[in-house]
Protein backbone atom coordinates (compact mmCIF):
# COMPACT_ATOMS: atom_id res chain seq x y z
CA UNK A 1 0.00 0.00 0.00
CA UNK A 2 1.45 3.30 -0.84
CA UNK A 3 0.11 6.23 1.67
CA UNK A 4 -0.65 9.62 0.32
CA UNK A 5 -0.91 13.00 2.39
CA UNK A 6 -4.02 14.90 1.94
CA UNK A 7 -3.56 17.65 0.15
CA UNK A 8 -5.47 20.80 1.92
CA UNK A 9 -5.96 23.56 -0.81
CA UNK A 10 -8.95 25.13 0.96
CA UNK A 11 -11.06 24.65 -2.35
CA UNK A 12 -14.62 24.91 -1.29
CA UNK A 13 -16.29 21.23 -1.60
CA UNK A 14 -19.20 20.91 -3.84
CA UNK A 15 -22.04 19.11 -2.47
CA UNK A 16 -23.88 17.35 -4.68
CA UNK A 17 -27.10 15.64 -2.86
CA UNK A 18 -27.60 12.00 -3.28
CA UNK A 19 -30.60 11.32 -4.97
CA UNK A 20 -32.80 7.97 -3.30
CA UNK A 21 -35.50 6.63 -5.16
CA UNK A 22 -37.11 3.08 -4.42
CA UNK A 23 -39.48 2.60 -6.80
CA UNK A 24 -41.19 4.07 -10.04
CA UNK A 25 -43.48 6.43 -8.44
CA UNK A 26 -40.17 8.17 -6.96
CA UNK A 27 -39.43 8.68 -10.57
CA UNK A 28 -42.19 9.45 -11.85
CA UNK A 29 -42.77 12.33 -9.01
CA UNK A 30 -39.42 13.90 -10.38
CA UNK A 31 -41.12 14.01 -13.80
CA UNK A 32 -38.05 11.47 -14.72
CA UNK A 33 -40.65 8.67 -16.44
CA UNK A 34 -41.74 9.72 -19.14
CA UNK A 35 -38.73 11.48 -20.72
CA UNK A 36 -36.18 9.19 -19.32
CA UNK A 37 -38.10 5.81 -20.37
CA UNK A 38 -38.95 6.20 -23.83
CA UNK A 39 -35.63 7.58 -25.12
CA UNK A 40 -33.40 4.82 -23.00
CA UNK A 41 -35.77 2.27 -24.52
CA UNK A 42 -35.13 3.02 -27.34
CA UNK A 43 -31.19 3.78 -27.03
CA UNK A 44 -31.25 -0.16 -24.99
CA UNK A 45 -32.92 -1.75 -28.44
CA UNK A 46 -30.38 0.30 -30.69
CA UNK A 47 -27.32 -1.38 -28.36
CA UNK A 48 -28.56 -4.47 -28.65
CA UNK A 49 -28.74 -4.62 -32.28
CA UNK A 50 -25.97 -3.21 -32.62
CA UNK A 51 -23.79 -5.76 -29.71
CA UNK A 52 -23.10 -2.69 -27.82
CA UNK A 53 -21.79 -2.73 -24.42
CA UNK A 54 -21.20 -6.84 -24.90
CA UNK A 55 -17.86 -8.18 -22.89
CA UNK A 56 -15.73 -10.41 -24.95
CA UNK A 57 -13.14 -12.70 -23.48
CA UNK A 58 -14.19 -12.21 -20.11
CA UNK A 59 -13.71 -15.58 -18.30
CA UNK A 60 -12.99 -16.46 -14.88
CA UNK A 61 -10.06 -18.87 -16.12
CA UNK A 62 -8.03 -15.98 -17.98
CA UNK A 63 -6.22 -15.10 -14.64
CA UNK A 64 -6.44 -16.44 -11.00
CA UNK A 65 -7.78 -14.74 -7.85
CA UNK A 66 -5.01 -13.49 -6.37
CA UNK A 67 -1.79 -14.00 -9.08
CA UNK A 68 -2.73 -10.82 -10.64
CA UNK A 69 -3.65 -9.22 -7.89
CA UNK A 70 0.02 -9.76 -6.94
CA UNK A 71 0.80 -8.67 -10.57
CA UNK A 72 -0.25 -5.24 -10.60
CA UNK A 73 1.28 -4.75 -7.01
CA UNK A 74 4.89 -5.56 -8.33
CA UNK A 75 3.69 -3.49 -11.60
CA UNK A 76 2.90 -0.49 -9.21
CA UNK A 77 1.83 -0.89 -5.48
CA UNK A 78 -0.04 2.72 -6.14
CA UNK A 79 -2.03 0.18 -8.22
CA UNK A 80 -3.01 -1.91 -5.27
CA UNK A 81 -4.18 0.22 -2.98
CA UNK A 82 -7.79 -0.20 -2.06
CA UNK A 83 -9.13 2.89 -3.97
CA UNK A 84 -8.18 3.35 -7.03
CA UNK A 85 -9.40 6.39 -8.85
CA UNK A 86 -9.30 6.73 -12.71
CA UNK A 87 -9.57 10.79 -14.15
CA UNK A 88 -8.54 12.08 -17.77
CA UNK A 89 -9.69 13.65 -20.99
CA UNK A 90 -12.89 12.15 -22.79
CA UNK A 91 -11.52 8.69 -24.32
CA UNK A 92 -8.45 8.45 -23.07
CA UNK A 93 -9.69 4.63 -22.12
CA UNK A 94 -10.64 5.16 -18.19
CA UNK A 95 -13.66 3.43 -18.46
CA UNK A 96 -11.44 0.05 -20.52
CA UNK A 97 -9.13 0.61 -18.01
CA UNK A 98 -11.34 -0.07 -14.98
CA UNK A 99 -13.00 -2.71 -15.97
CA UNK A 100 -9.54 -4.44 -16.69
CA UNK A 101 -8.05 -3.26 -13.12
CA UNK A 102 -11.02 -4.21 -11.33
CA UNK A 103 -10.91 -8.18 -13.13
CA UNK A 104 -7.30 -8.35 -12.10
CA UNK A 105 -7.84 -7.14 -8.37
CA UNK A 106 -10.08 -9.93 -7.71
CA UNK A 107 -8.88 -11.71 -4.87
CA UNK A 108 -10.47 -13.96 -2.20
CA UNK A 109 -9.99 -11.72 0.87
CA UNK A 110 -11.72 -8.69 -0.73
CA UNK A 111 -14.49 -7.72 -3.25
CA UNK A 112 -13.63 -6.15 -6.36
CA UNK A 113 -16.30 -3.35 -7.05
CA UNK A 114 -16.26 -0.92 -9.69
CA UNK A 115 -17.69 2.68 -8.99
CA UNK A 116 -19.01 4.37 -11.88
CA UNK A 117 -19.42 8.00 -11.57
CA UNK A 118 -19.28 9.18 -15.26
CA UNK A 119 -22.32 11.05 -15.17
CA UNK A 120 -21.36 13.43 -18.21
CA UNK A 121 -20.77 10.67 -20.79
CA UNK A 122 -23.70 8.33 -22.17
CA UNK A 123 -21.44 6.31 -24.35
CA UNK A 124 -18.90 3.14 -23.02
CA UNK A 125 -19.68 3.21 -19.20
CA UNK A 126 -19.09 0.28 -17.13
CA UNK A 127 -22.58 0.22 -15.88
CA UNK A 128 -23.24 -1.47 -18.96
CA UNK A 129 -20.76 -4.46 -18.33
CA UNK A 130 -22.98 -4.72 -14.35
CA UNK A 131 -25.08 -8.06 -14.94
CA UNK A 132 -21.79 -10.11 -16.80
CA UNK A 133 -19.29 -8.71 -14.29
CA UNK A 134 -21.26 -9.53 -11.39
CA UNK A 135 -21.27 -13.55 -12.28
CA UNK A 136 -17.44 -12.87 -12.18
CA UNK A 137 -17.43 -11.58 -8.46
CA UNK A 138 -17.41 -7.97 -9.59
CA UNK A 139 -20.31 -5.47 -8.40
CA UNK A 140 -20.91 -2.40 -10.15
CA UNK A 141 -22.45 0.57 -8.35
CA UNK A 142 -23.15 3.88 -10.03
CA UNK A 143 -27.40 4.84 -10.55
CA UNK A 144 -29.52 4.93 -7.25
CA UNK A 145 -32.68 4.00 -9.02
CA UNK A 146 -30.77 0.46 -9.87
CA UNK A 147 -32.73 -0.54 -12.58
CA UNK A 148 -31.55 -0.73 -16.47
CA UNK A 149 -34.25 2.30 -18.14
CA UNK A 150 -32.46 4.59 -15.78
CA UNK A 151 -28.95 3.62 -16.45
CA UNK A 152 -28.43 7.37 -18.38
CA UNK A 153 -29.78 9.76 -15.05
CA UNK A 154 -27.17 11.28 -13.49
CA UNK A 155 -28.21 10.66 -10.15
CA UNK A 156 -25.46 8.37 -8.37
CA UNK A 157 -26.30 5.76 -5.32
CA UNK A 158 -25.86 6.45 -1.78
CA UNK A 159 -24.18 2.87 -1.88
CA UNK A 160 -21.16 4.39 -3.26
CA UNK A 161 -19.74 6.46 -0.11
CA UNK A 162 -20.43 2.49 1.48
CA UNK A 163 -18.39 0.57 -0.56
CA UNK A 164 -15.52 3.17 -0.41
CA UNK A 165 -15.65 3.01 3.11
CA UNK A 166 -15.87 -0.80 3.56
CA UNK A 167 -11.91 -2.21 4.15
CA UNK A 168 -13.44 -6.07 2.88
CA UNK A 169 -13.88 -3.64 -0.58
CA UNK A 170 -11.23 -3.08 -3.44
CA UNK A 171 -12.64 0.47 -5.26
CA UNK A 172 -11.62 0.80 -8.83
CA UNK A 173 -13.26 4.52 -9.08
CA UNK A 174 -14.69 5.00 -13.15
CA UNK A 175 -14.63 8.87 -13.30
CA UNK A 176 -16.02 11.11 -16.18
CA UNK A 177 -13.80 12.84 -18.35
CA UNK A 178 -11.68 16.23 -17.87
CA UNK A 179 -11.93 18.43 -14.75
CA UNK A 180 -16.09 18.65 -15.38
CA UNK A 181 -16.35 15.04 -15.41
CA UNK A 182 -14.36 15.04 -12.30
CA UNK A 183 -16.23 17.29 -10.42
CA UNK A 184 -18.50 14.82 -8.93
CA UNK A 185 -15.35 13.32 -6.44
CA UNK A 186 -15.68 16.83 -4.28
CA UNK A 187 -18.68 14.88 -2.72
CA UNK A 188 -16.19 11.65 -1.79
CA UNK A 189 -13.10 14.27 -0.93
CA UNK A 190 -12.98 12.21 2.81
CA UNK A 191 -12.65 8.91 1.47
CA UNK A 192 -10.20 10.78 -2.05
CA UNK A 193 -7.86 12.19 0.61
CA UNK A 194 -7.53 9.05 2.60
CA UNK A 195 -4.18 6.92 3.15
CA UNK A 196 -5.30 3.99 0.98
CA UNK A 197 -6.28 5.86 -2.10
CA UNK A 198 -4.86 7.01 -5.05
CA UNK A 199 -5.53 9.00 -7.80
CA UNK A 200 -4.31 8.44 -11.45
CA UNK A 201 -4.31 10.08 -14.30
CA UNK A 202 -5.23 7.88 -17.78
CA UNK A 203 -3.29 9.48 -20.92
CA UNK A 204 -3.82 8.78 -24.68
CA UNK A 205 -1.62 11.42 -26.62
CA UNK A 206 -3.49 10.27 -29.66
CA UNK A 207 -6.60 12.66 -27.99
CA UNK A 208 -6.64 16.16 -28.90
CA UNK A 209 -6.21 17.62 -25.19
CA UNK A 210 -3.30 15.39 -24.26
CA UNK A 211 -1.35 14.79 -27.21
CA UNK A 212 1.52 16.85 -25.65
CA UNK A 213 3.61 16.89 -22.43
CA UNK A 214 2.17 20.70 -21.86
CA UNK A 215 -1.31 19.24 -22.49
CA UNK A 216 -1.06 16.36 -20.34
CA UNK A 217 0.14 18.67 -17.28
CA UNK A 218 -2.54 21.49 -17.75
CA UNK A 219 -5.23 18.68 -18.19
CA UNK A 220 -4.02 17.13 -14.79
CA UNK A 221 -3.33 20.55 -12.49
CA UNK A 222 -7.29 21.57 -13.96
CA UNK A 223 -8.46 18.14 -12.24
CA UNK A 224 -6.54 18.68 -9.07
CA UNK A 225 -8.04 21.95 -9.03
CA UNK A 226 -11.10 20.31 -9.43
CA UNK A 227 -11.06 17.88 -6.88
CA UNK A 228 -8.45 19.20 -4.43
CA UNK A 229 -6.31 16.62 -4.29
CA UNK A 230 -3.18 15.26 -6.02
CA UNK A 231 -2.45 12.92 -9.30
CA UNK A 232 -0.25 10.22 -7.77
CA UNK A 233 0.69 8.82 -11.20
CA UNK A 234 0.24 8.87 -14.81
CA UNK A 235 -1.50 5.54 -16.88
CA UNK A 236 -0.04 5.58 -20.35
CA UNK A 237 -3.32 4.49 -22.39
CA UNK A 238 -1.79 6.23 -25.82
CA UNK A 239 -3.65 3.65 -28.71
CA UNK A 240 -5.36 3.97 -32.03
CA UNK A 241 -7.78 1.20 -31.11
CA UNK A 242 -7.38 -1.73 -33.49
CA UNK A 243 -5.13 -0.27 -35.64
CA UNK A 244 -2.10 0.63 -32.40
CA UNK A 245 1.15 -0.71 -33.37
CA UNK A 246 4.06 -0.70 -31.17
CA UNK A 247 5.64 2.81 -32.30
CA UNK A 248 2.10 4.66 -30.96
CA UNK A 249 2.52 2.77 -27.73
CA UNK A 250 6.55 3.95 -27.61
CA UNK A 251 5.37 7.50 -28.22
CA UNK A 252 2.95 7.73 -25.62
CA UNK A 253 5.80 6.53 -23.21
CA UNK A 254 8.43 9.22 -24.51
CA UNK A 255 5.45 11.94 -24.00
CA UNK A 256 4.49 10.71 -20.19
CA UNK A 257 8.08 10.72 -19.50
CA UNK A 258 8.40 13.91 -20.82
CA UNK A 259 5.21 15.23 -18.41
CA UNK A 260 6.65 13.44 -15.53
CA UNK A 261 10.13 15.00 -15.48
CA UNK A 262 8.20 18.16 -15.59
CA UNK A 263 5.76 17.08 -12.66
CA UNK A 264 7.49 14.80 -10.76
CA UNK A 265 4.37 12.57 -11.23
CA UNK A 266 5.68 9.04 -12.31
CA UNK A 267 4.45 6.85 -14.95
CA UNK A 268 2.89 4.05 -13.26
CA UNK A 269 1.94 1.27 -16.29
CA UNK A 270 1.90 1.45 -20.02
CA UNK A 271 -1.49 -0.01 -20.91
CA UNK A 272 -1.57 -1.55 -24.52
CA UNK A 273 -3.70 -4.60 -25.52
CA UNK A 274 -2.10 -8.49 -25.04
CA UNK A 275 -1.28 -8.95 -28.18
CA UNK A 276 1.40 -6.58 -28.11
CA UNK A 277 2.41 -6.62 -24.88
CA UNK A 278 4.92 -9.07 -25.59
CA UNK A 279 6.71 -7.08 -27.54
CA UNK A 280 6.66 -3.63 -25.28
CA UNK A 281 7.25 -5.81 -22.55
CA UNK A 282 11.15 -6.58 -24.10
CA UNK A 283 11.64 -3.22 -24.46
CA UNK A 284 9.62 -1.66 -21.21
CA UNK A 285 9.16 -2.39 -17.31
CA UNK A 286 5.52 -1.43 -16.32
CA UNK A 287 3.88 -2.86 -18.79
CA UNK A 288 0.22 -3.72 -18.34
CA UNK A 289 -1.43 -5.62 -20.42
CA UNK A 290 -5.35 -5.19 -21.54
CA UNK A 291 -7.99 -6.64 -23.34
CA UNK A 292 -11.06 -4.53 -25.15
CA UNK A 293 -13.93 -5.27 -23.11
CA UNK A 294 -15.80 -2.54 -24.11
CA UNK A 295 -15.47 -2.09 -27.67
CA UNK A 296 -18.99 -2.51 -29.38
CA UNK A 297 -18.44 -5.50 -31.82
CA UNK A 298 -20.30 -3.51 -34.61
CA UNK A 299 -16.47 -1.27 -34.80
CA UNK A 300 -14.72 -4.52 -35.91
CA UNK A 301 -16.98 -4.58 -38.94
CA UNK A 302 -16.36 -1.11 -40.34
Amino acid sequence: MVARVADARGIPRLRIPAQDARSDAGAGARGIRVIGVVFIMLSDQARARAGYGRARCLKGTDMQKGKAFAAIERLSPALANRTVILTGHFGSGKTEIAVNLAFMRRTTARRSVILDLDIANPYFRSRELAKTLSGLGIDVVSNAYGCDITADLPALSPAISRRMDDPHCDCVVDVGGNDSGARVLNQFRPQLNRHDAAVFLVINVFRPETGTADRIVEMMRSIEKEIGAPIDGFINNSNLLKATRPAHVEEGIETARAASRSTGVPVVATCCERTLAAEMNRRHDRVLPIHLYMRPSWLDRM
